[in-house]
């Protein structure tokens, strides 16, 4: 398994992942959606489009970035829990945020080389 620590990576943007003993969260590089979307100008008779605004976050709870959370003390996936409480607190009393979506992406040995934060 690699063992990078969050000391060695840094996001796209440039931000460094400086503290290896604990869970850090920002807002995503390239986040799927925005806070500001510009208004849909076109349309089509079998389909309706709007704008869509909102907000990606990042979580990095290990410097052991391969590490299953099957394999994470009880101790450390309670701390993973934590943070997405607080960002699910956070993103949900936001006015223009109607849903918060949770989810792990997995990635495969290929893809962590090209993986930032």
């Amino acid at each position: 398994m690699s063992r990078r620590g969050y000391a060695q990576n840094l996001s796209t943007i440039g931000r460094r992942c400086s503290d290896a003993t604990r869970i850090q969260s920002f807002p995503n590089d390239f986040p799927a959606l925005l806070t500001n979307s510009e208004e849909i100008t076109e349309s089509h008779s079998l389909l309706r489009a709007e704008p869509v605004t909102g907000a990606c976050d990042v979580i990095v709870y290990n410097p052991q970035h391969d590490l299953l959370m099957a394999r994470m003390s009880k101790d450390q996936i309670r701390a993973v829990i934590a943070e997405w409480r607080t960002l699910y607190d956070t993103r949900g009393h936001q006015s223009d945020i109607g849903h918060v979506q949770i989810f792990e992406v997995r990635l495969t040995p290929r893809s962590m080389r090209l993986m930032s934060c």
